[in-house]
């Protein structure tokens, strides 16, 4: 029995690259018969389209900012509401000087951007005035929960610091800071309630939360850059009086300039609003191409014909399915947008399940790609969802999105997976050279695989 196993793997093996357009059943003619398999190969060709989600799930604490436009891919404005965390202790230290604040102000920090980093643009932020839920989906509507006819700072800047030298602007690990200053009364306002005994407003995040709301912060002016958010926080600055004694035992006055900080962190919530126009182009049906743009939920839809390849191989075991997708060449433009570095193939029914749970690709039912330099994704081996759907859904063609994602590791291992939120997009070869599916297949069912393996 070891014999025969092992020989069927070697068989097989040699098979993987010797399909043609035709069903052809490879005799193993030196066994005896009852030990021969039927070892079946096929090219199978696929469709595919181009089509887009009403909404993806984006639960981060990164967000993006600005307005772009990109010749082949369109427009794209992100903007994002976010929640505070507050501190609980020493929100203000003692002795502020006169109980009076200085100021107050939103940082935005970024290392990186898209597009011009010279392009003009203008930020606005609006106070939240509705609770934000925990609806993570970018259908979300900025209006519903802000009052839109409320400034609280705007700020115009450009995504390169020209305040600071071209050798400090492009230094690894530069952080650069956009700060829009919000006005003094609501500085104010957070200082005198933490002057209130406890419980106040500092005594737990629900408290805090119910007394602001939080900010919505939009591009208001300007296309040309988007900056790709790291951290978002308000920080209030004071002067404190204080008192040092010297060796003498004199005592000397001083003031110290101080702050108190309130950050957007993973305990409170930030929604992401992405709109995205221009895209009839890329939905319009196409007979030689198929588009992915992110964040826009712009995907491209497989379909595998299950019921055709039953009836032209039968109920068979599906050992191998090699499934690539190729490339078009982006054309040469300095600001272009690149290519998703990473994307997910999955069944259509599958994809609220996975992101919101933060799964990983299992090889099974998902599968995932890295972009290579020779314009492909490589998915490999597919032929277990195509097993799968035959064995539960016979008579249903199989469709299949390919998403780019972003997929966090520990090691060499994937732990946790979500949409790439940051602007990207690809063109995919449709035609059937590039949409073959070559597959071998096996007159063995699955219980006699696991008996054999059994056996061994």
């Amino acid at each position: 029995m070891k014999y025969k196993v092992i020989l069927f793997s070697f068989l097989l093996g040699l098979l993987l690259w010797a399909c043609d357009d035709s069903v052809s059943n490879i005799g193993m003619g030196i066994l005896p018969d009852q030990d021969k398999i039927g070892i079946y190969t096929d090219t199978i060709y696929l469709d595919a389209s181009t089509v887009r989600l009403d909404s993806i799930y984006a639960k981060t604490v990164y967000g993006m900012l600005g307005e772009f436009y990109d010749p082949t891919y369109g427009n794209l404005k992100s903007s994002f509401l976010c929640q505070f965390y507050a501190p609980q202790t020493e929100t203000f230290r003692d002795s502020v000087l006169d109980s009076k604040m200085d100021s107050i102000v939103l940082n935005i920090l970024y290392r990186s951007y898209l597009g011009d980093s010279l392009a003009p643009m203008q930020v606005s932020v609006y106070p939240v005035t509705q609770p934000l839920g925990g609806h993570y989906y970018t259908n979300i509507s900025p209006s519903d929960y802000c009052d839109m006819n409320t400034v609280l700072g705007r700020q115009g800047y450009t995504a390169r610091n020209l305040n600071v030298t071209d050798s400090a602007n492009i230094a690894n690990g530069y952080v650069k800071k956009l700060s829009i200053r919000l006005p003094d009364f609501l500085a104010q306002k957070f200082y005198e309630e933490s002057l209130k005994p406890s419980p106040n407003i500092y005594s737990s995040l629900d408290d805090f939360v119910k007394f602001f709301p939080g900010v919505y912060v939009a591009p208001s002016y300007g296309t040309g850059n988007i900056i790709y958010v790291k951290d978002t926080y308000i920080g209030i600055y004071y002067n404190r009086r204080l008192t040092t004694s010297s060796s003498t035992g004199t005592d000397s006055i001083y003031i110290k300039a101080d702050s108190t900080t309130f950050n957007v962190t993973q305990e409170i919530i930030q929604l992401n609003s992405y709109q995205s126009s221009h895209d009839e182009k890329l939905l319009q049906p196409s007979e030689d191409k198929t588009y992915v743009k992110t964040p826009a939920g712009i995907f491209t839809k497989i379909t595998v014909p299950i019921p055709d390849i039953i009836n032209k191989m039968g109920a068979k075991k599906f050992t191998n399915a090699k499934f690539s997708l190729s490339l078009f060449a982006k054309d040469e433009w300095e600001y272009a947008i690149g290519y998703p570095p990473k994307v997910l193939l999955i069944n259509t029914d599958s994809v609220t399940t996975f992101f919101e749970n933060k799964m990983i690709a299992d090889n099974k039912t998902s599968y995932t790609s890295s972009y290579t330099s020779s314009y492909t994704y490589d998915f490999g081996n597919i032929s277990a969802v195509i097993q799968n759907a035959i064995e539960n859904a016979p008579d249903k063609n199989l469709e299949l999105l390919v998403i780019p994602v972003s997929t966090q590791t520990s090691g060499t291992t994937d732990y946790t997976t979500s949409h790439f939120l940051y602007p990207s997009g690809a063109t995919f070869k449709k035609d059937k050279e590039h949409l073959r599916l070559a597959i071998v297949a096996t007159d063995m069912d699955v219980n006699q695989l696991k008996s054999q393996s059994i056996a061994k």
